[in-house]
């Protein structure tokens, strides 16, 4: 968040606008997702994707106690190899967003995600884990930017906010299924079926 701050002090617009007034309801967000049919897709793959990662940071400590001697340092910098990725991932789109499409940027790294999912249902050293954290975080990275900034030029700006909203909501929904099911999934399936699961979720 403070290289975000930084970010928007040192290259944010210097001019000031009032934005319109938000008009509608929340029903009004959900709607404007509904009739675009790309923001419908996207904003559904979000959820679907959402449910997955937050199902894999789950999974980190979990798997730091079965695999990797239970240390509780180790559970950070996993985490914090995902989290140096998707900072990565973030500075490298902004800088090549201009040479190339959005669209097609994110749908890439979108593939290049369910690939490194996939690595992750074979029993890899921490140092290889700790690489796929890191490359799923740039990935990660890659996708959001774009595909954001098509998704929210595609809303009519008296329902953006509100449909902000909904999407916003839809991630959030689906980010609390991931925690809820990632636990009781690795209870009763071995790892590499849970992670076959997850990189599935990632290519729909």
């Amino acid at each position: 968040y403070l290289v975000v701050v930084a970010i928007i002090a040192v290259r944010g617009p210097r001019t000031s606008s009032r934005a319109p007034a938000p008009q509608g309801r929340l029903l009004d967000g959900i709607s404007v997702l509904a009739r675009d049919s790309l923001l419908a897709n996207w904003s559904l793959a979000t959820v679907i994707s959402e449910t997955a990662y937050q199902s894999l940071f789950l999974a980190v400590p979990i798997l730091v106690y079965t695999h990797y001697h239970a240390s509780a340092t180790l559970v950070g910098l996993l985490i914090g190899a995902f989290g140096a990725g998707a900072l990565l991932g973030s500075v490298v789109a902004s800088m090549i967003v201009a040479r190339a499409r959005p669209i097609p940027l994110a749908v890439v790294a979108k593939i290049v995600q369910a690939l490194l999912f996939c690595a992750l249902v074979l029993d890899l050293d921490v140092v290889p884990v700790a690489a796929v954290l890191t490359l799923l975080g740039c990935a990660n990275g890659l996708v959001n930017g774009p595909s954001f900034a098509v998704r929210r030029a595609r809303m009519p700006a008296p329902t953006r906010a509100k449909a902000l909203a909904a999407m916003t909501t839809g991630t959030m929904l689906g980010a609390t299924l991931g925690l809820l099911l990632a636990g009781p999934a690795f209870e009763a399936f071995s790892r590499p079926v849970v992670f076959a699961v997850l990189a599935r979720l990632q290519i729909d």
